[in-house]
């Protein structure tokens, strides 16, 4: 059990510095930060009327690390596939939701 809380902990430390080396700043916030939802990041706030910060992930802190590396996985996902390949929100995200089974 341990050995795979460790796995997950190196897999979300890893997508961090992807994000990191990305410009993107990750953030474990409060789920009120979030609008109660899981994860998210500025351009689907943006599709969706809320303000957040430029370059900022938030994950709800409350997930488990597995449940955050998950998330921020769909989140960078889906951010990069709006800001870079000017996908709207619910085509990005359903995109990433599809790369959650794989």
């Amino acid at each position: 059990m341990k050995r795979e809380r460790n796995l997950w902990h190196t897999k979300l430390s890893d997508l961090i510095k992807v994000c990191k080396n990305q410009g993107i700043s990750v953030r474990f916030v409060p789920d009120g930060k979030t609008r109660d939802y899981i994860g998210m990041n500025p351009e689907a706030a943006k599709d969706m009327g809320f303000k957040m910060p430029a370059h900022t992930f938030y994950i709800d802190r409350n997930l488990s690390t597995e449940d955050k590396y998950h998330t921020l996985k769909h989140e960078l996902l889906e951010y990069n596939d709006m800001k870079n390949n000017g996908m709207p929100y619910w085509k990005a995200h359903c995109r990433a939701l599809q790369n959650e089974d794989s």
